[in-house]
């Protein structure tokens, strides 16, 4: 067995192999292109455990790492930098670093979810993306229109149905610029909440039921939260798990499994 490091990089990946005895066997530059760092894996004993530094485009490299028989291991990179005591900082000092981390035993691991969960996690993830350009372009719309006096009152959500109506009859007053920017600010805002929608309608066919991770406490997925915790406290928070709530819900969060469980019985009581 060799321990195997990789320093990951944009372009290239510099690799370090040294036997159980700490000497090097090899030191090379791998350059990144498909099939690459999987040809150079299958040159060593299968099951090596191999440390990769968390940067963001680790995705692959675990694929081809465990493709080329590989034991991939995600390494927390700034307790591993610490843990190592090196001050200066190159790509053969972070793999020479990470090789003994690994033939001591304290290589700072973290888990690694599996291929399935690492591609649904762009769903929640792009749904934070879109749901901040949301309120940018909320904020962007009412403080236009409060820049010429034009308030919407009445209503508790300016952009609800509404609110909707009565910033119609609002934006006819602005100038023709500022009517123009409106108008295509709320045309877009149409579009993201859109896009929200199709997003949540498949996070909720993906991440149902929730999987838990053997030996973990935490429940590894996402459920719908909660219109407010003021809610939860009282007990009203039950009715936002029935169905016909769902589209009105805040977002989605972490939970963990008794949480989980709870959401489970209670949702089955709804429906």
């Amino acid at each position: 067995m060799e321990y195997i490091a990789l320093d990951v990089h944009k372009r290239y990946t510099w690799a370090r192999v040294e036997n159980s005895h700490g000497d090097r066997v090899t030191e090379q530059r791998v350059l990144h292109q498909r099939g690459a760092i999987q040809a150079f894996m299958q040159q060593w004993t299968a099951g090596s455990p191999v440390a990769v530094e968390t940067v963001g485009n680790w995705y692959w490299v675990v694929d081809e790492i465990e493709a080329g028989g590989g034991q991939p291991q995600l390494v927390n990179a700034r307790l591993a930098k610490l843990m190592s005591g090196s001050v200066n900082k190159s790509d053969r000092l972070d793999a020479k670093g990470l090789n003994r981390l690994q033939r001591a035993g304290t290589l700072p691991t973290v888990w690694i979810p599996s291929g399935v969960v690492r591609d649904a996690r762009e769903l929640p993830r792009t749904r934070m993306v879109f749901s901040g350009q949301r309120t940018q372009l909320k904020n962007r719309v009412l403080s236009t229109v409060g820049k010429y006096g034009l308030v919407i009152e009445g209503v508790s959500d300016a952009f609800g149905k509404r609110g909707r109506q009565l910033l119609s009859t609002l934006v006819p007053q602005l100038p023709p610029q500022p009517q123009q920017a409106v108008t295509c600010l709320l045309t877009q805002l149409d579009q993201v909440e859109a896009t929200l929608l199709l997003l949540e309608r498949q996070m909720r066919a993906v991440f149902a039921p929730c999987p838990r991770r053997p030996g973990s406490r935490r429940c590894r997925g996402w459920a719908l939260s909660w219109p407010s915790s003021s809610g939860r406290r009282s007990g009203r928070w039950r009715a936002s798990l029935a169905p016909r709530r769902w589209p009105v819900t805040a977002g989605w969060c972490r939970v963990s499994t008794r949480v989980a469980a709870r959401c489970a019985l209670v949702r089955s009581a709804a429906m």
